[in-house]
């Protein structure tokens, strides 16, 4: 047997890069990916927002095409059963509701420093659902994620991205203040 096997193996061990940390088990959710080589973790914001509108559910349910209209996001689903309503494959590049993509959603930087939302193509979820809360008010729930995919190398892993919660409550905001109009 070679004598210079434990030492060779000692040196590639301490010459191998180091794991990345893994994702807290406590505090919300985290994302990771991979970037250049370097794990990135993106705390990720799974609860949507959640705001009351004094305004029974019917009501509130008609206000939905609407707002989200008025957002540039269409209804690719529409459940009048389930009240859920939105669009779970929006693909957006730059702007969405007049507002720069990294308003709404982080995706980490670029090489260059800008960030990821505002440079590549943007895959979006983004669905509302209403419920019955007390005597004629409705619980609206919104929930948006993403995945941003480089238009350059389009074969390229998509890069999960995190809701900053914006959009969400914007849609809440939205929604109660048209339905109780």
């Amino acid at each position: 047997m070679d004598r210079r096997a434990p030492l060779v193996l000692l040196v590639l061990t301490a010459c191998a890069p180091a794991a990345a940390p893994p994702p807290s088990s406590s505090g919300p959710p985290r994302i990771n990916t991979s970037a250049g080589g370097t794990d990135i973790y993106i705390e990720a914001d799974r609860s949507g927002s959640t705001t009351t509108a004094s305004a029974p559910v019917e009501r509130v349910w008609t206000t939905l095409p609407e707002v989200y209209s008025s957002l540039g996001i269409s209804g690719a689903v529409v459940d009048p059963a389930a009240r859920v309503y939105g669009n779970p494959r929006l693909v957006v590049m730059r702007r969405l509701a007049g507002e720069r993509l990294s308003t709404f959603f982080r995706c980490g930087e670029t090489a260059t420093g800008s960030p990821i939302a505002d440079a590549y193509r943007l895959r979006i979820s983004v669905l509302t659902t209403l419920s019955p809360a007390s005597a004629g008010e409705t619980r609206v729930q919104t929930r948006a994620s993403a995945t941003a995919q480089s238009v350059e190398g389009a074969s390229a892993a998509p890069v999960q991205c995190a809701s900053t919660g914006i959009l969400e409550q914007r849609i809440g905001e939205m929604i109660t203040r048209r339905a109780t109009a």
